[in-house]
């Protein structure tokens, strides 16, 4: 059974060394005895800033170690950085309600520093559901594949030159490379084209209004330095390294495309997770993702 964790730490510096100095060690020497397939995390607001955490396929020794290793770790741990008066109660509210798993739905705001552990099972459960219409055997692959990109995403987490946004540029840039060799133009351009629908309120809208004009109007959404910034990034990108191999063994295993409205929704959380991993916001994808819809627009074949 998988375990469900939420850790309560207000700051994003905070929760990125909790990341680096206790979860992944922590998750590397569960690999090792072969305790745990997978790890997946994401952040997320609802009863104060948190990091939410699945631990997948424990069993229950593990699990009782997962969480004395984790509270020893926040009991020497300076206590979180107060946050403005009304703040933790405004980010909770700027969840509009929505609950990613039971932890979100307890009584009250969280206190900082706290847990919350519980079981976590079913492939209803967010985030197993996106993957709901593959094949059990196609889903274990999946989970397998996002498991090895958290722990990817989790070492990008240390300071680097290149940034977590150079980071979550490379994500992208290397699965839209992927996507050359395994999806049609068209099939790429409106992956894109509907990610970037759930970032822009509206956007579909006027794409489908009138397609020519907006799309005529989309490299104006991306300014020129943007433009050279993930330029640069797409022309670097090397098929050999770690991140592209895992986009490829992700688009692998979710499949050929089939028009299944469920695989856009899939990929997008996954993308859309991955980026949230590395602490960069949804105001910085959306560029991103605007840049990858014009891209393969520009090479589509007429």
């Amino acid at each position: 059974m998988d375990l469900g964790l939420n850790l309560y730490r207000w700051q994003r510096a905070q929760q990125n060394r909790d990341l680096i100095e206790c979860i992944a060690p922590l998750a590397d020497a569960l690999r090792q005895t072969n305790q745990l397939d997978h790890l997946w995390f994401t952040r997320f607001g609802a009863r104060g800033p948190h990091v939410f955490l699945v631990f997948g396929c424990l069993d229950d020794a593990a699990r009782s170690d997962v969480e004395a290793r984790i509270h020893a770790y926040i009991a020497e741990q300076p206590p979180s950085t107060p946050l403005a008066d009304g703040e933790q109660q405004e980010r909770h509210d700027e969840c509009r309600g929505k609950a990613l798993w039971i932890g979100d739905r307890q009584p009250g705001l969280a206190e900082p520093d706290t847990t919350f552990f519980a079981p976590f099972d079913g492939d209803r459960r967010y985030p197993y559901r996106y993957a709901a219409h593959l094949s059990e055997a196609q889903q274990r692959s999946v989970w397998r594949v996002v498991g090895r990109l958290t722990q990817h995403q989790l070492a990008r987490l240390q300071p680097t030159e290149q940034g977590q946004t150079g980071a979550a540029l490379a994500w992208l840039t290397s699965f839209d490379q992927a996507l050359q060799t395994r999806w049609s133009s068209d099939q790429i351009t409106a992956l894109w084209r509907r990610h970037a629908g759930t970032l822009v309120l509206g956007l579909n809208d006027r794409w489908q209004a009138d397609p020519e004009t907006f799309e005529a109007d989309l490299s104006q959404r991306i300014s020129p330095n943007n433009r050279a910034a993930m330029d640069r990034a797409w022309a670097a990108v090397d098929p050999t390294s770690a991140t592209s191999r895992i986009a490829a063994d992700l688009l692998d295993a979710v499949g050929a495309p089939d028009g299944n409205p469920h695989t856009d929704r899939l990929l997008r959380e996954i993308h859309h997770v991955a980026l949230l991993q590395l602490g960069v916001w949804v105001s910085v994808h959306i560029p991103l993702v605007l840049y990858l819809w014009h891209r393969n627009l520009a090479t589509e074949a007429p």
